[in-house]
Protein backbone atom coordinates (compact mmCIF):
# COMPACT_ATOMS: atom_id res chain seq x y z
CA UNK A 1 0.00 0.00 0.00
CA UNK A 2 1.56 3.50 -0.66
CA UNK A 3 1.34 6.33 1.22
CA UNK A 4 -0.95 9.05 0.02
CA UNK A 5 0.46 12.82 0.98
CA UNK A 6 -0.19 14.17 4.09
CA UNK A 7 -0.79 10.38 5.38
CA UNK A 8 1.56 8.44 7.81
CA UNK A 9 1.45 4.76 8.34
CA UNK A 10 2.36 2.96 11.36
CA UNK A 11 2.19 -0.77 10.74
CA UNK A 12 2.17 -3.03 14.42
CA UNK A 13 0.88 -6.86 13.55
CA UNK A 14 -2.69 -6.80 12.97
CA UNK A 15 -3.00 -3.18 13.78
CA UNK A 16 -2.00 -0.30 11.34
CA UNK A 17 -2.57 3.29 12.65
CA UNK A 18 -3.16 6.09 10.17
CA UNK A 19 -2.40 9.65 10.54
CA UNK A 20 -4.07 12.15 8.18
CA UNK A 21 -4.21 15.86 7.65
CA UNK A 22 -7.39 16.88 6.06
CA UNK A 23 -9.34 19.72 5.18
CA UNK A 24 -12.68 20.44 6.11
CA UNK A 25 -15.16 21.76 3.42
CA UNK A 26 -14.34 25.37 4.99
CA UNK A 27 -10.44 24.90 4.08
CA UNK A 28 -10.27 24.58 7.99
CA UNK A 29 -7.39 21.92 8.52
CA UNK A 30 -7.13 19.04 11.09
CA UNK A 31 -5.85 15.48 11.86
CA UNK A 32 -7.78 11.95 12.13
CA UNK A 33 -5.94 9.50 13.84
CA UNK A 34 -7.12 5.68 12.76
CA UNK A 35 -6.75 2.53 13.92
CA UNK A 36 -7.73 -0.10 11.90
CA UNK A 37 -7.09 -4.01 13.31
CA UNK A 38 -7.67 -6.68 11.57
CA UNK A 39 -10.67 -9.54 13.48
CA UNK A 40 -10.86 -11.61 10.35
CA UNK A 41 -7.77 -13.06 8.41
CA UNK A 42 -10.08 -15.38 6.08
CA UNK A 43 -13.07 -12.55 5.92
CA UNK A 44 -10.42 -9.79 5.74
CA UNK A 45 -12.66 -8.09 8.14
CA UNK A 46 -11.21 -5.06 10.02
CA UNK A 47 -12.82 -3.06 12.97
CA UNK A 48 -11.72 0.50 12.54
CA UNK A 49 -11.80 3.24 15.17
CA UNK A 50 -11.32 7.34 14.38
CA UNK A 51 -10.16 10.59 16.51
CA UNK A 52 -10.00 13.66 15.17
CA UNK A 53 -8.03 16.67 16.68
CA UNK A 54 -8.64 20.18 15.35
CA UNK A 55 -5.92 22.76 15.67
CA UNK A 56 -7.31 24.24 18.58
CA UNK A 57 -6.50 21.41 20.66
CA UNK A 58 -3.31 19.77 18.83
CA UNK A 59 -0.49 21.52 21.14
CA UNK A 60 -2.79 20.18 24.18
CA UNK A 61 -3.10 16.75 22.58
CA UNK A 62 0.43 16.24 21.51
CA UNK A 63 1.42 17.09 25.06
CA UNK A 64 -0.50 14.99 26.99
CA UNK A 65 0.14 12.11 24.51
CA UNK A 66 3.85 12.75 24.59
CA UNK A 67 3.64 12.60 28.63
CA UNK A 68 1.70 9.57 28.15
CA UNK A 69 4.91 8.02 26.66
CA UNK A 70 6.79 9.00 29.11
CA UNK A 71 5.50 7.13 31.73
CA UNK A 72 5.67 3.64 29.68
Amino acid sequence: MQEAPGVRIIRNGRRTYFIDSKKTKEGKGYLMITESKLVDFEKKLHDRSRIVVFPEIAKDFAREVAEAIKSF
